[in-house]
């Protein structure tokens, strides 16, 4: 069932892959400027340290808050 999110993609063999915003390697696709390298991102079936599954928002919250730690810490060594 295709979404209004998903995404669409041609692979080596000219067939349609349809890509659904709920698997890992949807966000290095949608957002190629926060994920420059393809990581794998959050997907239906991450979980925390605890073994609980955490929401989209939750994973992305902890990794932008994680990302700005680590460009906050590398520029001021640059000051």
């Amino acid at each position: 069932m295709a979404r209004d999110r998903d995404i669409k993609v041609v692979g080596h063999d000219r067939n349609l892959i349809n890509i659904q915003e709920t698997v890992g390697y949807y966000g290095p696709l949608q957002y190629p400027l926060l994920f420059p390298f393809g990581t794998s991102c959050w997907d239906t079936n991450t979980k925390n340290h605890n073994g609980q599954s955490i929401s989209c928002q939750e994973y992305y919250s902890f990794m932008l808050q994680v990302t700005s730690i680590i460009i906050t810490s590398v520029s001021s060594n640059y000051l």
